[in-house]
């Protein structure tokens, strides 16, 4: 079953709960939009490099909403990331071997990559499963949000805070995306 699939049963069974569940699903949701500028010049001046320059200019955009949790015993929500980067200075000249900014098919930079990641959770007492999307800042574990647009990795987390002081954490996350984002 798809991360997306995962999601769309959360949102549906979210549909079909009390009205005051889906209020405390919305009213307690939260949207954060950040922003992001980098300008990368790499001029090896010898020229002995190949290539001798590497020029380019981005703009990334990151709306991050989590939602509430509905009512009762368990509750259920849905958090939804969009990430949307957009060149603003480059050429094929000053795109070769660039890893901020996608490239094309001909190896030009591309003028704009974006990305939706769903993450479907589930909260009983002080223990949630997350599942979908995921910017982990664990232990072990750290996405790397150093470039335009922060590293994702998909897969499933718990984190159980039922003991005083203690916070566990388990959980399966293969995959992650590169650097940059890069369509799917």
């Amino acid at each position: 079953m798809t991360v997306k699939a995962i999601a769309t049963i959360f949102v549906l069974s979210s549909i079909t709960l009390s009205t005051q569940a889906y209020a405390d699903f919305l009213s307690d949701g939260k949207a954060t939009l950040g922003m992001k500028n980098f300008y990368f010049n790499n001029d090896n001046r010898d020229g002995t490099a190949t290539p001798s320059k590497t020029e380019e200019w981005a703009q990334g955009f990151m709306l991050d909403y989590k939602s509430g949790y509905t009512d009762g015993t368990i509750g259920f929500g849905v958090d939804a990331l969009g990430l949307l980067g957009v060149t603003l200075d480059s050429s094929k000249a000053r795109h070769v071997g660039s890893t901020m900014i996608p490239s094309d098919s001909d190896n030009s930079a591309v003028n704009e990559w974006s990305r939706l990641g769903l993450t479907g959770k589930v909260k009983m007492s002080k223990t949630e499963l997350r599942y979908g999307t995921l910017i982990p800042k664990l232990p072990i574990l750290v996405a790397n949000d150093g470039r335009l647009l922060p590293q994702t990795f998909e897969g499933g987390q718990i984190t159980s805070r039922e003991t005083l002081k203690k916070t566990s954490n388990s959980g399966e996350i293969p995959p992650h995306t590169n650097r940059p984002v890069e369509p799917r």
